[in-house]
This record gives structure tokens, C-alpha cells and sequence, in this order.
């Protein structure tokens, strides 16, 4: 693995773009015109190949910040990136018992619901 950075991460995830993919998903999630997704934009990588890449970036510790950051993206696989890492982040606090890193990324995703624009995004969250 490259240094387990955001940057790194979606960088991984830019890599594995697939336009015949993207374009299924965009079918998929109704991104035209007056569709409930209308603007988003997909790069093809689906969920499971996320949660895959995802995975070692679980324990790392991203900074909070940057990925809010990767919330801001238009491209609709970095914003489920940073969803799936913070509800792990939210669930291993759960479990440990603390209430501040739970409080931190509650706050994060209350702030950036506006990002999460899709039913597979509030179902990844």
C-alpha cells in the first residue's frame, strides 16, 4: 500500500475507473435530468471494490478533515469512500466508548448531508 492518505486512497479509486461501468451506474442511480440523483457523477468503481479498498485505510486514522474534504467531491465513489470510512470510524468508537470521536463524525456528516445526495450513500452511512 502507498501512504495511507485520502489523497492516496481516491487516487487508488481514479485508477480503477471503468466508463462502461460509470455509465451503467449512472443509469442505475438516475443522475439525468429531474432524476432524484440529477448531477451526480459516477467513475465506475462499485461498492463492494470500495469496501475492499477502503479496508486498510480503516485502522489508519484519516484526519476527520480530509474526509470531509473527499465529502466535497463531485465524484459520487469519493464521497461513498469517506461515508464508509466514517462509519467504521463511528462504529469502532461505539464500541470503545468514546463519546468525543462519536460526537466528531456525527458532527462531520451533519454538517455534509447535502453531500449525501443518494439512497446507496445514506444506506453506506
Amino acid at each position: 500500500m502507498t501512504e495511507p492518505t485520502m489523497a492516496a486512497l481516491l487516487a487508488r479509486i481514479d485508477a480503477e475507473a471503468d466508463p462502461t461501468a460509470a455509465a451503467a451506474l449512472a443509469r442505475y442511480f438516475k443522475v439525468g435530468p429531474g432524476e432524484y440523483g440529477e448531477g451526480d457523477v459516477f467513475v465506475g468503481v462499485k461498492l463492494s471494490r470500495l469496501r475492499a479498498l477502503a479496508r486498510p485505510y480503516q485502522r489508519v486514522g484519516l484526519p476527520l478533515a480530509d474526509l470531509e474534504s473527499a465529502l466535497e467531491s463531485p465524484l459520487h465513489e469519493h464521497r461513498q469512500v469517506a461515508l464508509i470510512l466514517m462509519a467504521d470510524r463511528a462504529a469502532r468508537a461505539l464500541k470503545a466508548g468514546d463519546a468525543d470521536t462519536l460526537t466528531d463524525v456525527a458532527h462531520t456528516y451533519l454538517h455534509n448531508t447535502a453531500r449525501v445526495n443518494n439512497w446507496d450513500l445514506v444506506d453506506c452511512s
